[in-house]
């Protein structure tokens, strides 16, 4: 082997150890940042202004809680309103709110026409 190979040597070796570290590294952060789904949402998260609520909307089956029933992903947001929205049961819809998760007012809730990015065909 010649000097010139050695170096090549050398330097592959070198690279492939830093990026084997920098993935590792990486997989220790993001295991980090991930949260469980059936996990309540934290009080800082509930305490935050939420502008927009989407989701899939539900008749309510504790009329103490409130009429209607929003389910997403993670959680459920009972809504008390006068307004009907019976037409949106059970459809996929965004609800556009003021406040915070804990208390808002609602300002309307529409059909969300689109689905991971796309529009909806059906």
């Amino acid at each position: 082997m010649n000097k010139k190979n050695r170096i090549y040597i050398i330097m592959t070796g070198v690279v492939a150890i830093t990026l084997i570290w920098l993935s590792q590294n990486n997989k220790s952060k993001e295991t980090d940042l991930e949260l469980p789904l059936d996990e309540e949402l934290s009080d800082n998260i509930a305490a935050e202004n939420v502008g927009t609520l989407e989701g899939v909307l539900w008749s309510s089956g504790d009329e103490a809680k409130g009429n209607l029933m929003l389910i997403s992903n993670n959680t459920t947001i009972y809504i008390r309103t006068s307004r009907d929205f019976n037409d949106l049961v059970g459809k996929h819809v965004i609800a556009s709110v003021e406040g915070t998760l804990d208390n808002f007012t609602l300002i309307d809730i529409v059909e969300n026409l689109t689905k991971d990015g796309f529009i909806k065909t059906n």
